[in-house]
């Protein structure tokens, strides 16, 4: 192939337009390309300075061929399916516990940011400042940590029916869910032992007293909530004092259908 000339002065000019070819000072580089005329010209996304930032919602990072760090990352992505849920859960039930839980999830993230600014900590890798400039306290950890903080209060406050044995499963389950995010996050070098640590911290704390605010604050309100005409409106309910509700849906589901069913059957006959 015939690489086609390029005037000596423009080629002076751009080999000594930016001697240092640190990746840090990209940006001022100055970028040529060969046109079909042979002439050589500057991008227009140079002259117009467009810098690109990447949507960090999903963006996970592991090393390739690491399939321990493929997991990790994998379960990076449970603050996100937990915000999935938590629309489902309050498009299909309407509960206004679930609404309340969703909120003091939601809430998280602007304490993480305000703490990160006081902290003001980088991360472990440098190069990791496009998920963020400061690591303390980890965001995964903290999130995390406060589900598991208010669903084992839940558990324990508000189902006591449920035996022991199961309470315990759960109480596991929350417990070791949490811990692979939090050392994930250290596994994958996004966060120190001690921003992991710091975000485990606030998470449960918050938790727990967002609960607190929920159970002797908030629940107490929620006969009258229910009966704005709003909350009429978007089918809005409290199944607070209903005790075993799966069992209390089940059987109205039952006997609803069975009267539909007879009420078919003697309109037959």
């Amino acid at each position: 192939m015939v690489i086609p000339e390029v005037e000596e002065s423009k080629l002076s000019e751009f080999c000594h337009s930016d001697g240092d070819h640190d990746h840090d000072k990209d940006d001022n580089q100055v970028h040529l390309y060969f046109n079909d005329n042979g002439s050589t010209s500057r991008s227009n996304h140079i002259k117009n300075h467009v810098k690109w930032t990447p949507l960090t919602l999903s963006l996970v990072e592991y090393e390739r061929g690491d399939l321990l760090g493929l997991f990790f990352a994998l379960s990076s992505l449970a603050p996100l399916v937990l915000q999935t849920n938590f629309i489902i859960l309050i498009i299909f039930r309407r509960d206004l516990l679930t609404i309340c839980f969703y909120l003091g999830f939601l809430l998280n993230e602007p304490l993480n940011m305000v703490l990160k600014h006081i902290f003001r900590e980088p991360r472990p890798m440098r190069d990791r400042n496009q998920f963020g400039k400061f690591g303390m306290p980890s965001s995964h950890a903290q999130h995390s940590s406060f589900f598991v903080a208010f669903a084992i209060l839940f558990l324990i406050v508000r189902t006591p029916e449920v035996n022991m044995l199961e309470h315990i499963g759960l109480i596991g389950w929350l417990f070791f869910s949490a811990w692979v995010v939090a050392y994930g996050r250290i596994y994958l070098k996004y966060h120190t032992r001690g921003q992991v640590l710091v975000g485990i911290v606030v998470g449960s704390i918050y938790g727990g007293l967002w609960f607190i605010l929920t159970q002797f604050l908030l629940t107490p309100l929620f006969p009258s909530i229910v009966s704005w005409s709003i909350s009429e409106y978007l089918l809005i309910r409290d199944t607070t004092n209903i005790k075993h509700l799966f069992w209390f849906e089940y059987n109205n589901t039952i006997t609803y259908d069975s009267l539909l069913f007879n009420k078919i059957q003697t309109h037959e006959a």
